[in-house]
């Protein structure tokens, strides 16, 4: 007959010393700090890798120590090594699609498909019809919209107004206009402005973001009030345009407006 003992079904789980869970907490803390700073720092590209290591060596040791992964099993180890790995080719194949969207391709940024040589899948309507070529706005419209955007401004005929003189102003060339550097902002126009304004600057038609090429009262504004909008965002005429603050620096944002200013507005 087999021996029994007391024990036999007792879990015998490691005990941590305490001094290490303090030593843990403590590199916590400090990784928690280092992400705050991160943050505040301009990294360009490297803002999103940086992010994620930091992430992962934090994650790393709550589950080694706190979670007692370090004194498993192989068999456990693996197992849940094997799991972090599926869902990270999840994240590198999203990541993959939404860190490329803006850069230009044979097969991006362009009306027509290489391949068939058709208008690209999305093409405005109005564009087809028109063979490729944009149609001018209406002097009408434009006057319209301007209108609109005096109304918001400053309310009524006086809101009008000030929009004619800004308008005025940037046929004058007396516009104020905030120093950037334009070179900068090209890869900050690919990077962050491209997927809805166009690689033409035209927002396809409108239809997606601004058009600074065919609506002359896009540009027509000031520096300080085009960085606002670049800052806060527009909602309310057009496609709607989401805040940039968060994304881009001061520095970055005055870079990014003297590109398309250069690029698009012919200064």
């Amino acid at each position: 007959m087999a021996e029994h003992h007391d024990n036999d079904y007792d879990v015998h789980a490691h005990v941590t010393p305490t001094k290490v869970y303090v030593g843990v907490l403590a590199v916590l803390i400090f990784f928690t700090f280092l992400t705050v700073a991160a943050y505040n720092i301009r990294l360009g590209d490297w803002n999103l890798p940086v992010a994620i290591l930091i992430a992962t060596l934090k994650a790393t040791l709550v589950i080694s120590y706190f979670m007692h992964m370090k004194y498993e099993t192989g068999f456990n180890i693996a197992f849940f090594l094997g799991t972090v790995a599926v869902v990270g080719i999840f994240l590198l194949y999203s990541m993959s699609d939404t860190e490329t969207r803006a850069e230009v391709s044979e097969y991006s940024a362009g009306r027509y498909d290489s391949r068939t040589g058709e208008f690209a899948s999305g093409t405005a309507p109005g564009i087809v019809e028109a063979g490729g070529e944009e149609a001018a706005i209406d002097p009408a419209v434009l006057a319209a919209l301007a209108a609109e955007s005096g109304e918001e401004l400053g309310g009524g005929e006086a809101g009008g107004e000030q929009a004619g003189g800004e308008q005025a102003g940037a046929a004058g060339g007396q516009v104020e206009r905030i120093p950037g550097d334009a070179e900068a902002g090209a890869a900050i126009y690919q990077r962050s402005c491209i997927a809805c304004h166009a690689a033409n600057g035209t927002g396809n038609g409108g239809m997606t973001g601004a058009d600074f090429v065919n609506d002359a009262s896009r540009l027509s504004k000031s520096d300080a009030d085009l960085l606002t909008s670049i800052r806060d965002g527009i909602i309310g005429r057009g496609a709607p345009m989401p805040p940039q603050g968060g994304n881009l620096s001061e520095e970055e944002m005055r870079d990014v407006l003297s590109y398309i200013r250069r690029e698009f507005g012919g200064e």
